[in-house]
């Protein structure tokens, strides 16, 4: 989905009147009445002593994804404030989910359509090829203090100890249970430590499938990021991107519990059911009970639904006597992008966007969780009168135990062959056994690292 509009210029409209208007409530034209009302002439010395200097209009290209009405009214809110703050300062927006094309764009463009841009996982391969620009001069030149962010947020958005954004949110996982399909069926919510095998046995007695009603829906993207964090590290030996892990055990018996949950117990929801676009209507919809998700779970829930949920820690997984749940934990971010002509205007909407004005407001409205530790463990977070309540706080504890995600430049084309052969594993009709998907996905990638750590000695 890709449009471009200026927030300013939408809300003025292009009618000449009406612009006229919008100049007039900036200052910088007469209205009407000042028109009329004639007033005494000043001398000319004291005019020059209060004149002030006419503020530098400028326009910022910023990239926002819109994902979902949630995300789209959360740009629309930062944005309006911020042009109000700024009346010099226009944010030209540039609503696109292809960010990595715009991205790559620009920079093939030597910059310049492009000023700040939001982006979630997989910015390290701007951030080493020099799209993203280094934070730390402007940090320091504003007097920014990190050490109010959470440790985990400035170390998700720094590559080889070079800050390449600012955090705006960290994303870790949950599961969301629709609470009317539980007391419907007369089930009780699980305890926080439950496993897999609960989930299993708890879908079984929610499914019906002729009536197109399913226990569990976790969806490829989640399961995308449970097989690496699952494993306990970002899927290299000591996270020092040598030596790969996707052979893992552990790794081995999450792709295993994945089939089974299609094909032995059949309470995974697949298909059109399984969706991106009407999975979210299926949970609300009761047709789906338990549903995985990041933060963004919550501001749809709350504005864009009306049924009882809550949300609830993801499952162990009970492997040799050793029970894991490590979620995966990446940020959502907004980093300078090289070739700006707008630098300094452009780092003052970055540090605003992430700092602590905008992000109350975003704390308030569920938007994501919060990067600066006071507001996220404030109530403007945790909200009780809200849904899910004192429930929020599982996306926090949820960081206790996370894994960096795949913090790496290429790190997606490593991933690429566990995620391949583990959907082979799992497909409805397997052409690879479960060890035989991460036997074949370590090679592979092994092989792919080995040439990137080759191409930069």
């Amino acid at each position: 989905m890709r449009s471009e509009i200026s927030r300013r210029t939408f809300l003025a409209g292009s009618a000449t009147a009406f612009g006229a208007v919008a100049l007039a409530a900036c200052g910088q034209v007469q209205t009407t009445g000042e028109m009329m009302e004639e007033k005494p002439a000043e001398p000319e010395a004291e005019k020059e002593a209060v004149e002030e200097p006419v503020a530098e209009q400028v326009t910022i290209q910023f990239m926002w994804p819109p994902y979902s009405p949630a995300k789209e009214r959360w740009y629309e809110r930062l944005v309006t404030a911020y042009e109000e703050k700024n009346p010099n300062v226009t944010i030209s927006t540039i609503l696109d989910t292809a960010l990595n094309d715009r991205i790559g764009t620009n920079a093939a463009a030597g910059g310049g359509l492009l000023d700040v841009t939001w982006h979630g996982w997989g910015w390290a391969r701007w951030g080493e090829e020099g799209v993203f620009l280094p934070l730390e001069p402007y940090v320091k030149a504003s007097g920014l203090n990190l050490d109010d962010y959470y440790k985990a947020a400035i170390d998700g958005v720094t590559w080889k100890g070079t800050l390449h954004a600012l955090p705006l949110g960290i994303l870790t996982p949950v599961m969301a249970l629709n609470l009317d399909m539980f007391a419907t069926a007369g089930i009780e919510v699980p305890s926080d430590d439950w496993t897999f095998g609960d989930m299993i046995d708890i879908g079984a007695k929610l499914t019906d499938a002729p009536n197109g009603k399913w226990g569990v829906s976790t969806r490829f993207w989640y399961w995308s990021t449970w097989y690496v964090s699952y494993g306990r590290d970002q899927g290299s030996i000591n996270n020092e991107w040598q030596t790969m892990s996707w052979d893992a055990p552990v790794r081995t018996e999450l792709i295993r519990t994945r089939g089974d949950l299609f094909h032995k117990h059949q309470v995974e929801a697949y298909g059109d059911d399984a969706k991106e676009e009407t999975i979210f209507d299926h949970f609300k919809n009761q047709k789906v009970a338990i549903y995985s998700g990041y933060n963004w779970l919550v501001p749809s829930f709350r504005t864009d639904a009306q049924f009882n949920w809550t949300l609830h820690p993801i499952p162990f997984i009970d492997f040799e006597g050793e029970p894991t749940r490590n979620g995966a934990l990446y940020t959502e971010e907004i980093a300078l992008v090289e070739g700006s002509k707008v630098l300094d205007h452009g780092w003052d909407f970055t540090a605003w966007i992430c700092g602590p004005e905008q992000l109350d407001t975003a704390a308030r409205n569920g938007d994501t969780t919060p990067t600066i530790k006071a507001i996220a463990e404030s109530d403007a977070f945790i909200n009780l009168a809200l849904p899910p309540g004192e429930r929020i706080i599982e996306y926090l504890r949820a960081m206790e135990t996370a894994i960096p995600f795949l913090l790496h430049p290429i790190g997606g084309d490593l991933a690429g062959p566990l995620w391949k052969n583990a959907g082979q594993a799992t497909q409805a009709n397997p052409t690879l056994t479960p060890e035989e998907a991460t036997r074949t996905a370590q090679g592979e990638a092994q092989a792919i690292l080995d040439e990137y750590n080759a191409s930069r000695q």
